[in-house]
């Protein structure tokens, strides 16, 4: 099964690639936009969430699973605070680091688009290597 499939999935990306005239521009806009963010950006933020949630905790206050009730004494803004400031540095710091990932993101976005429209735009190619003439 091996020895079949590994030739039958080189020979498709070769297709791909050979098809698309600018695989690395929408691998850089993916890279940036996608695996860039599922990597660096949500892994914090939701940590922060999380950790929030965990700090804002009253004494009295959880679930009873035999009746299934939670128990909260406040809601809103006010426990949201309450739940940073008990890891206020930890918070923070994954607060920053989600920030520069977003700014990593859009830098490499911008660097893609930027890269495209050089391609694509006036003067560009649309070429791929399945065409017959050769591009001026």
């Amino acid at each position: 099964m091996w020895t079949i499939l590994g030739p039958i999935y080189w020979t498709l990306a070769f297709v791909v690639g050979a098809s698309v005239p600018s695989l690395f521009g929408i691998a850089g806009i993916v890279g940036a936009l996608l695996i860039l963010n599922f990597t660096y950006t949500f892994p914090p933020m939701v940590f922060v969430g999380f950790m929030c949630q965990i700090g804002a905790v009253l004494p009295g206050e959880g679930f009873d699973p035999t009746t299934g009730i939670t128990t909260r004494h406040d809601t809103g803004l006010k426990r949201w605070i309450r739940g940073y400031k008990k890891y206020f540095v930890l918070n923070t710091i994954n607060v920053v680091y989600t920030l520069a990932a977003l700014a990593c993101s859009g830098l490499g976005s911008y660097g893609a688009i930027k890269a495209l429209i050089t391609l694509f735009g006036p003067g560009g190619t649309v070429a791929t290597s399945w065409g017959c003439a050769v591009p001026a």
